[in-house]
């Protein structure tokens, strides 16, 4: 009988994170400049000396704000000055956006 508790708490599990907007984060720094990958929007993180927000995601580019800037949308592979930063997307996975920033 703990089989259908236990799939009935992980689809709980899983409509909890998707509607909190979950997000994973992860970055390393080295010399200046950052490798971030993150999932999902709207929440803002601290990177380095930037606060970082990606509001909206598409399959091409993503929408960043840097330091409550305005959003600025930034294609895969390419690089955008937003505030004091230079963001270069290197890939979008579904919600999942690779970018460098410096």
């Amino acid at each position: 009988m703990t089989r259908p508790f236990h799939a009935v708490a992980v689809l709980m599990l899983g409509a909890t994170l998707v509607l909190t907007g979950c997000q994973v984060n992860s970055h390393t720094c080295r010399g200046g400049e950052c490798h971030v990958t993150t999932t999902g929007t709207g929440k803002t993180q601290s990177i380095d000396q930037w606060d970082v927000k990606i509001t909206e995601i598409y399959a091409d580019s993503a929408v960043f704000s840097v330091d409550r800037s305005r959003g600025v949308r930034i294609q895969v592979g390419r690089s955008v000055r937003v505030r004091d930063a230079r963001i270069t997307v290197t890939s979008i996975e579904g919600e999942t956006v690779k970018y460098d920033i410096e």
